[in-house]
């Protein structure tokens, strides 16, 4: 009965790079009517060959769609949202997709306010590739999503929201804007900094083909679009900012460890081997303990 349901719904999406058409290429598979809103025309035929929509669109089509996923970069998402709330009614969900929330929810509540169909998302998933050739159709298998509910949010448009999320496979997660701001400036935008020092540095080594597995899994991201992580870093700067001067301080206390350290003389490394075993017990209590509450998406156990 479930795939009869979904046969019948009818989802927007508005952006079709890299997320927008692995969102779609995911919901097409399970009969979902996709319709797709891009200024790129070139995107947009990408996106349809690669069964990411179902038909191009013009927003004034999203009226007939029950969720509208926005997945425009930082810089477009607010006022895209803005658009699509301005032209459905209030029983289509308007959800955007950025690793960017509290500064974007600002946006929105500063031109229209803030309304109960308006659910802010951030699905935990990705890759260092853009563009809609690059999408996939199992990418949020198993990934969290992020669902960061503004003040007047909908209970059932929440609900409704979290149903097409997992048809897609993935765990919806609940938490607040802020939290979310914070959380993903540690898991994902310091990552990314860090990523892009390191291939800097190596690009200056004279022989580049003697990294492992470790400098393979530490610089994996850092060959992202720059135009799209400056709007990231931008949209999340207070948080990132002040990790930055945390690390930096991290690290300079790290170099006067080194500066006073000796092979021969172990009893002058204390401090080395303290920054690796206070990092060693931070590894074992962030295993251990998840930062947010989520069930386990049984349907997307199965399909893999």
């Amino acid at each position: 009965m479930g795939a009869k349901l979904t046969c019948l719904m009818t989802v927007g999406i508005v952006g079709t790079g890299l997320i927008g058409t692995s969102i779609g290429m995911g919901l097409v598979a399970e009969g979902v009517t996709v319709l797709g809103v891009d200024p790129n025309k070139d995107a947009l035929q990408v996106a349809q060959r690669r069964f990411g929509i179902s038909v191009p669109a013009e927003i004034g089509d999203l009226r007939q769609c029950e969720v509208v996923f926005v997945t425009a970069p930082p810089r477009y998402c607010a006022q895209a949202v803005i658009d699509v709330l301005n032209v459905v009614s209030g029983e289509t969900v308007v959800t955007d997709a950025t690793s960017v929330k509290s500064e974007i929810v600002e946006a929105v509540k500063q031109k229209i306010g803030l309304m109960p169909n308006f659910v802010p998302g951030h699905p935990m998933a990705g890759h260092e590739k853009s563009g809609p050739e690059y999408a996939s159709q199992w990418m949020f298998r198993g990934a969290k999503w992020l669902v960061t509910p503004h003040e007047g949010c909908s209970g059932s448009a929440i609900k409704k929201l979290e149903k097409v999320i997992a048809l897609l496979g993935a765990n919806p997660v609940r938490c607040g804007l802020e939290e979310h701001d914070r959380a993903v400036a540690v898991v994902s935008h310091l990552p990314h900094v860090f990523a892009a020092l390191l291939v800097k540095y190596g690009a200056q080594l004279d022989s580049k083909d003697i990294g492992g597995g470790s400098w393979r899994d530490l610089t994996r991201v850092a060959g992202v679009d720059p135009d799209l992580w400056t709007q990231i870093l931008t949209g999340n700067k207070k948080p990132v900012a002040d990790l930055l001067r945390l690390a930096a301080a991290d690290l300079e206390s790290l170099a006067q460890s080194l500066d006073e350290a000796s092979l021969s003389e172990p009893e002058k490394n204390r401090g080395v081997e303290s920054f690796f075993r206070d990092a060693q017990t931070a590894k074992q209590a962030f295993a251990e303990t998840p930062t947010f509450e989520s069930k386990p998406n049984r349907r997307a156990k199965k399909s893999n």
